[in-house]
């Protein structure tokens, strides 16, 4: 007795070809095992984009100039709670402030801010290194 096998195949959501079931990653998704909407190939382009697009973003490559945001934070917070910082009142109105590092690679190099003169600066830098982002990725 022969046994036929039977081919499922699957339509991709992105470049609608119908292919082998195969072609799909599969994915543990709410403790159940699924396959992925998009094909092999698609995934890889999109991740390709993804990757050209948004070098800021890449998994622990290439990160930002100026050490790493949360090591400088867990840092600065640690040296407020013993007593070596003392929290200060905003440079610019004397509200209650946050602290901005200019440079997340010098943790203790701060500037208090509150979070209407935090969120200006933040504002001014933003398109700073959008460009910057732009230039790298553009860069040989």
């Amino acid at each position: 007795m022969t046994e036929s096998v039977m081919l499922v195949e699957k339509i991709c959501g992105l470049c609608n070809r119908s292919l082998p079931e195969s072609q799909f990653r599969l994915v543990e998704r709410w403790g159940h095992t699924i396959r992925y909407t998009y094909c092999r190939d698609c995934e890889r382009a999109y991740d390709r984009r993804r990757y050209e697009l948004k070098p800021h973003k890449r998994r622990g490559r290439d990160k930002p100039k100026g050490g790493d945001k949360d090591h400088a934070r867990s840092l600065l917070q640690a040296a407020v709670r013993r007593g070596y910082i003392e929290r200060k009142s905003c440079e610019v109105c004397g509200a209650k402030a946050q602290a901005h590092h200019d440079d997340h690679g010098k943790p203790y190099d701060i500037r208090w801010l509150c979070p209407k003169h935090h969120a200006e600066v933040h504002r001014q830098e933003l398109p700073r290194e959008c460009e910057m982002a732009a230039r790298r990725a553009l860069a040989p």
